[in-house]
């Protein structure tokens, strides 16, 4: 039944109506209609998503007052009630401008705080009549404005609003771009689904103006169009770009051109096609930061929101954040902090935490957006005070349990995908139960009997939270078993973001709930997954069109699952990413690339060549965050060889932003830079300070991981002492972790492998005397060899000496052993940067190190007598003379 009144609305939109378009407009021209005004447009458009904006009155965009009487008394109305009250007594002498009039007063009513119920049935009805006078701006005014007052779309007077838009367009004759965007942003809001039947006669028109466009409010209400259509051809977006880079040029879209530039910055920063415009994005915003002082605050939190998903480019921080800040002196907008907060100096971060403390209150969850821009805040600071955490998680809850239209269902949705992310980023370290508990009733409520149940998308997201979470009978031992069924039946239809959802639930659920034993009932479940998620990315992996940001969720949902590395779905991911180089790649991408190529522990030296040239290609715009990822990701592969272009642009990078970055970030850049030798004595100095000291003890104390942050930031320190000490000893860098090491070492016994003891044995055949060899010799500089052996001149095997003068005519052969860790996992000839340095350092203090790789040693033909020991020899250069 649904259907067919669908369609027949359908007809009843295709009909043409038989008055013609001309007589419309004729018959509007004896009434005195106002242009509309650049500024007066903008203002219109603006005040419906500008809270800055909202005293400004609309009811003045259209006519001129002083030239009817009744419009002048329509103006003097102060509430909703009265202005309705006013068009049923006044109803036989009303106009078809006083109606519009009437829908335009009481939006802004509406949107000015004023509470409307609803408008009477009468009202409609009394306006329909007047529809076939109406022009296209009076037609998109009502249609726009009835539908943001909740006027059903089925409503016979919407329907013959739309059925009058529709034909004005169909006509051929000139509709005006102002109405057309209103037009379309109605036409975006509406749920039915016959509106793909009326964007298709919208966008050939919208195309014919993007043609003729040469202005910045055109441009304007061009992209009002294109945010609010469906079924845009990449074709028409080339267009649309290269119009955009056409006024660029042309200096028609210049740094003043404020309100034209979010809207085209929010347009093109769209999920579907964001990555292609990434050039495109950084010179608009490039281009809006020039003149700052034209922001408005709402202007800086799209700018901000775009750089997030870019993460690029750098100029945003440098050149805004002083207006951000200068914001907060005024008005504590969480919005503002959070962006304030992700580009001050790490200096400035405890003082971020204590103005945070003091400006988030109890009974934030009656505002959404402040709630979500806490939740940014909190996510940015990572910090451990849980009260903060519990503050924030008590009003989420309050949020999913406000009884508004009794939509619990839909705010957890957002709710359990923050929690998830956030939790996660806290290493599983907090929890809020209650809010647990509360959201997984609610989802496996919604799964068993409500649309969650039969949408993918919505069933990944929740089913990913209660995968998670548990608070299910089951929850002690295993997944729910409908839930596994569910995604069985439901596996065709997976995209992959819902895959990585589900992957991600898992993730959570092996590292808090199933951490220390997994069922075998689990164990089976999670064998049943693995293989329906094998088939939807096999299925995924197919398609023409998928990108390196695809290609990097997958990974991700490979590595959240702990799938083995050497599976042929993960190698046939991994040789995905080389497969569609060039592809579109910024810096978003780098980190979430260099993510997955640390975790998986591969080495895809073209796919780094990529990074680096876009690098080099965009040094002025790239972070230092970023070229740290880059640099430290190529040297846990072991890439030799890294062009002095890259370096000299990681370098320029690195000095520009050394204030915003984390300690770690400096630190394990400074490793890599020494990895290529071309660490540079103004880093080591500024380094091996006592205000970089201090800056790491301040991100050490303020930490939110206690349990594994702080010794990891502490390892990485020893590690770049150790290689400036070694690698430029002109530097004069004192070596100052030798405590830390001889308590690392102490903490840490060493337990001897069944390798170690094998090649212990046979190592005593061949040197024919144990009290030659030393077992698990620690270098001077903390580094472990397996066994060292001391030779004399004549190569044979010596005690060793304990006189240090000798020392030059003695050989210490460092005998390493190489675990399949110590190699890229697909090449186990590839050895990682680590081990490279280490043979390299070694090396330096005068050992000869040689290798001896543990999956040859346990190969098939080693095996045979004897030939571990002639192995040895040869190894060692001994002979059996």
């Amino acid at each position: 039944m649904f259907l067919l009144r669908g369609f027949h609305r359908i007809r009843v939109l295709r009909k043409v109506v038989s008055i013609s378009c001309h007589r419309q407009l004729s018959v509007a021209a004896k009434f005195p209609l106002r242009s509309f005004s650049s500024q007066e447009i903008e203002n219109e458009f603006n005040a419906i998503e500008d809270e800055q904006n909202i005293k400004f009155s609309i009811s003045k965009i259209l006519y001129d007052e002083s030239k009817d009487n009744l419009l002048m008394k329509l103006g003097k109305i102060e509430n909703p009630e009265s202005l309705l009250s006013f068009s049923q007594s006044n109803n036989h002498i009303f106009k078809k401008e006083h109606f519009v009039q009437s829908v335009i007063l009481l939006w802004d009513f509406a949107r000015n705080g004023k509470s409307l119920e609803s408008i009477s049935e009468n009202f409609l009805e009394n306006l329909k009549p007047f529809i076939s006078e109406m022009n296209p701006i009076e037609v998109s005014c009502c249609y726009l404005y009835l539908k943001k007052l909740l006027v059903a779309s089925s409503h016979p007077t919407m329907e013959a609003l739309l059925e009058k838009s529709l034909d004005f367009i169909k006509s051929g004759d000139p509709v005006p771009l102002s109405a057309l965007s209103r037009l379309c942003i109605a036409v975006g809001s509406n749920t039915h689904f016959h509106i793909y039947m009326v964007c298709k006669d919208i966008i050939p028109l919208v195309e014919r103006y993007l043609h003729s466009c040469e202005t910045s409010e055109d441009l304007r209400l061009i992209t009002i169009c294109l945010q609010n259509l469906s079924f845009l051809t990449k074709d028409f977006l080339k267009d649309y770009t290269r119009k955009v880079e056409s006024l660029i040029s042309q200096n028609v879209l210049t740094s003043s051109s404020v309100k034209c530039i979010i809207r085209i910055l929010n347009f093109l920063n769209k999920n579907h096609w964001s990555l292609e415009n990434t050039p495109l994005i950084r010179k608009l915003m490039i281009l809006i930061a020039e003149n700052p002082d034209n922001l408005s605050q709402k202007d800086l939190e799209t700018i901000f929101r775009v750089y997030q998903a870019h993460m690029e480019p750098a100029v945003v921080g440098t050149k805004l954040l002083p207006m951000a800040k200068k914001i907060l002196e005024t008005t504590s907008s969480p919005s503002i902090l959070s962006y304030v907060v992700q580009f001050s100096p790490y200096s400035e971060r405890e003082a971020l935490t204590e103005f945070f403390k003091n400006t988030m209150k109890p009974n934030i969850a009656a505002n959404v957006s402040d709630l979500y821009n806490y939740f940014q805040i909190l996510r940015t600071l990572k910090t451990s005070d849980t009260r903060l955490c519990n503050l924030y998680w008590d009003e989420a809850l309050k949020d999913v349990q406000s009884n508004v239209n009794n939509n619990e269902i839909f705010k957890a949705f957002k709710h359990c995908h923050r929690y998830m992310h956030f939790n996660n980023n806290l290493g599983g370290t907090y929890r809020h139960t209650r809010f647990e508990q509360r959201i997984s009733r609610l989802a496996m409520d919604d799964l068993k009997h409500g649309i969650s149940g039969i949408v993918p998308t919505k069933f990944a997201q929740l089913t990913s939270f209660v995968l998670a979470y548990g608070h299910t009978s089951e929850k002690n031992y295993k997944f729910p078993d409908f839930l596994v069924q569910r995604i069985r039946d439901m596996s065709q239809q997976f995209s992959i973001v819902d895959v990585f959802n589900l992957s991600r639930g898992i993730h959570i659920a092996l590292e808090i709930r199933f951490k220390h034993h997994v069922s075998n009932d689990l164990a089976t479940q999670l064998v049943k997954i693995e293989s329906i998620f094998t088939e939807c990315i096999e299925r995924h992996l197919q398609d023409k069109t998928i990108n390196l940001s695809d290609i990097s969720m997958i990974v991700r949902s490979l590595n959240n699952r702990k799938s083995s590395r050497k599976t042929h779905i993960y190698k046939k991911a991994m040789e995905k990413y080389t497969q569609i180089l060039p592809s579109p790649i910024n810096s978003r991408l780098i980190r979430d690339i260099t993510f997955n190529l640390n975790s998986s522990h591969f080495s895809v030296p073209s796919l780094m060549n990529h990074i680096f040239n876009y690098i080099v290609e965009n040094k002025e715009y790239v972070i230092g965050d970023t070229v740290e990822k880059a640099l430290f990701s190529a040297y846990n592969q072991g890439i030799l060889n890294v062009p002095t272009n890259v370096i000299k642009a990681c370098l320029e990078i690195i000095r520009r932003d050394f204030e915003n970055m984390s300690g770690l970030a400096i630190v394990q850049s400074c490793l890599s830079l020494c990895f290529y030798r071309t660490l540079p004595e103004d880093l080591i100095n500024k380094v091996f300070s006592v205000d970089f000291v201090k800056r790491i003890e301040d991100e050490i104390k303020t930490c939110y991981s206690k349990a594994t942050y702080p010794e990891r930031v502490l390892n990485q320190v020893m590690q770049l002492n150790r290689a400036v000490c070694l690698e430029f000893p002109e530097a004069k860098v004192p070596w100052f972790q030798q405590n830390y090491l001889e308590a690392n070492l102490s903490r840490h016994a060493f337990r001897p492998k069944k390798i170690n003891e094998d090649v212990k044995n046979y190592l005593k055949d061949v040197i024919k005397d144990d009290k030659y060899l030393r077992v698990n010799h620690v270098t001077p500089y903390g580094y472990r060899i397996d066994f060292l052996l001391h030779f004399d001149r004549n190569k044979q095997p010596i005690q060793p000496p304990a006189e240090t003068t000798f020392l030059d005519r003695i050989t210490k052969v460092a005998i390493l052993l190489l675990k399949l860790d110590s190699f890229c996992e697909n090449d186990l000839t590839f050895l990682k940067g680590m081990e490279h340095l280490r043979t390299r350092h070694l090396e330096m203090m005068g050992y000869k190190v040689v290798h001896i790789n543990v999956n040859d040693w346990n190969s098939m033909y080693m095996n045979v007598p004897g030939v571990k020991t002639n192995y040895l020899k040869c190894l060692l250069q001994i002979s059996d003379s």
